[in-house]
């Protein structure tokens, strides 16, 4: 399997894909602290916790990467805006989902719902998403504003189908593809098309940029469903298992059910039949993922839907913005090493 990846010295780091918009950042950074703000103390309180809690800014900085690789004139006043809603999106996403998984704690810090409660977290979450789209109506572009409507209404059905499925093995097997289809792959191609549509790409780049985000979207969701399995704690903020615990397997134990001999298959799935796992459960799928190479087989299936995002983008222009997004490629497949 052959991947595009942007050369650099030999045992020197991966090149910094968030260089080539860091100017960018800043500014979105500005515009998410002037919007965030609100007149209910609460709410200010909550979003100022989630804005000062971290994160890599992944789908402001695919907006901002996408146009600025299109190499073509772009006002860079509604680039900001829409990556900043784009960000709100996710922060709203985050709020939500904190409360749906019961989670108390996300980067080393305690969860907005753990500290203010359930009720005016979710509040706060629609706040945000409202905030999304007040920058949106402003920028005034229908296609973007139908783009992340309908972005909007697939991660709302695959987050709801992730529910009702919970603990469902079956179900799993035939809907994982969609859910990380809808829940994140999705948010990084509208991310990218985005981009490409400010700065006004023709429909072949518009397509190229939103078919490198889909499928590194997928790269990155399986990487995060490795991660789960094999990450240290203290660097992922999660137990390993935690997926399991709630009730989802992922694409690492789905191989690993479907790829192990008969006997050892048999007993695997019906540990996972289970109306509940234990946390000796969890523990011995998590063990047999890794032993029988679910864990190596995802990683081969991340590897070529990253490699798969790299080939979107070979009829591109050649620009530091074309070799942050190659950079931003290969940081995915550095992340599961």
């Amino acid at each position: 399997m052959t991947a595009h990846f942007v050369s650099a010295p030999h045992n020197s780091k991966p090149p910094d894909w968030a260089a080539c918009a860091r100017q960018e950042l800043g500014d979105i950074e500005v515009t998410l602290g002037k919007v965030i703000g609100s007149s209910v103390p609460t709410i200010a309180r909550i979003n100022d916790h989630l804005l000062t809690s971290g994160g890599k800014r992944l789908r402001p900085a695919l907006v901002t990467l996408a146009a600025k690789a299109c190499r073509l004139p772009y006002d860079p006043d509604r680039v900001v805006n829409i990556a900043a809603a784009t960000e709100l999106l996710h922060m709203a996403t985050l709020l939500h989902d904190d409360v749906i998984d019961r989670t108390d704690s996300r980067r080393g810090r305690v969860t907005a719902n753990a500290f203010f409660g359930n009720k005016v977290t979710v509040l706060s979450g629609d706040y945000v998403l409202s905030r999304a789209f007040w920058l949106l109506a402003k920028d005034g572009d229908r296609d973007i504003l139908r783009l992340i409507a309908d972005l909007t209404i697939a991660m709302t059905e695959s987050e709801a189908l992730q529910v009702v499925i919970s603990g469902d093995v079956k179900s799993w097997e035939e809907y994982y593809w969609r859910i990380i289809r809808d829940k994140t792959a999705r948010f990084l191609d509208v991310c990218c098309r985005s981009g490409a549509i400010v700065a006004g790409g023709d429909e072949a780049l518009q397509d190229a940029f939103s078919e490198y985000g889909l499928n590194l979207g997928i790269a990155f969701q399986i990487t995060d469903d490795i991660l789960d399995i094999t990450g240290d704690p203290a660097k992922t903020g999660k137990p390993v298992g935690s997926d399991l615990r709630d009730g989802k397997f992922t694409l690492p134990v789905l191989l690993t059910l479907q790829n192990s001999t008969d006997e050892e298959g048999s007993a695997l799935m019906k540990i996972a039949r289970q109306k509940e796992l234990s946390e000796k459960d969890v523990a011995a799928l998590c063990e047999a993922t890794v032993r029988c190479g679910g864990v190596e087989m995802a990683r081969e299936a991340a590897a070529g839907y990253v490699d798969k995002a790299n080939r979107s983008l070979e009829g591109c222009a050649p620009s530091p913005a074309l070799d942050a997004l190659y950079a931003l490629a290969q940081s995915i497949i550095t992340r599961m090493n």
